[in-house]
């Protein structure tokens, strides 16, 4: 049996929450062209879901800078990222047509093909659909607790002093590689194990020092 899960995530995971790609550790995610779509569609509102869907599409478009999201790109937390672009038909239900649709019969054109797919949703519709086509759907809140767990928040780089006493001079340094927006970094010297933590901010392309509180060993 392939021990690699595909997980194909529908749009309303990502106006859950616009970084849930991170929550999937060394498997396959698998992103249906109907999903940029929605995104595309729901980046114009003025609300939350707009907001999110904003900050999922630069998710993306960071990703795209690391390789070919159609051939598959490989993102920090050792998953592979990937686009379908193709739009499978022939499902046993009359599912032709509306996007949402479309992207459930991306999960089964592809577990049709041998992936060991799960489909994940908030849409409890979506997820039933998915149940009546013989695909394993799980929501995201349940998906994260019991099938993999979450991305911490952070990622621990090795760092020289002289990184250390620039950012911790200044306040903020320029970081050569995108990031998920405000994500943490730990940076450590490792002969020292001297430590500082920056916050990643994505507009100016910078990692800026999270200043240390002194009083009962709290930041």
């Amino acid at each position: 049996m392939n021990a690699v899960k595909t997980f194909i995530i529908d749009t309303n995971v990502f106006i859950h929450r616009p970084d849930a790609l991170l929550s999937f550790r060394d498997n396959e995610i698998v992103v249906p062209l109907g999903v940029l779509e929605e995104l595309d569609r729901l980046k114009t509102y003025r609300d939350e879901r707009g907001r999110n869907a904003r900050e999922a599409i630069r998710f993306l478009d960071q990703a795209s800078r690391h390789g070919d999201l159609q051939s598959g790109v490989r993102m920090e937390n050792g998953s592979i990222l990937r686009v379908e672009l193709d739009t499978p038909r022939g499902a046993p239900l009359e599912l032709e047509g509306k996007t949402d649709n479309r992207i459930l019969l991306t999960a089964y054109a592809l577990q049709k093909a041998g992936r060991r797919v799960f489909f994940v949703s908030k849409d409890i519709n979506a997820r039933l659909k998915a149940t009546a086509l013989g695909i394993k759907a799980v929501d995201y809140e349940k998906q994260k607790i019991n099938i993999h767990q979450l991305y911490q928040g952070y990622s621990e780089v090795p760092s020289s002093q002289e990184t250390l006493k620039q950012l911790r001079a200044e306040g903020e340094i320029p970081w050569p590689e995108s990031l998920v927006r405000n994500q943490f970094l730990l940076l450590r010297e490792r002969k020292s194990g001297e430590s500082a933590i920056g916050r990643y901010n994505a507009e100016r392309g910078t990692l800026e020092l999270i200043k240390r509180v002194s009083t009962a060993g709290c930041w």
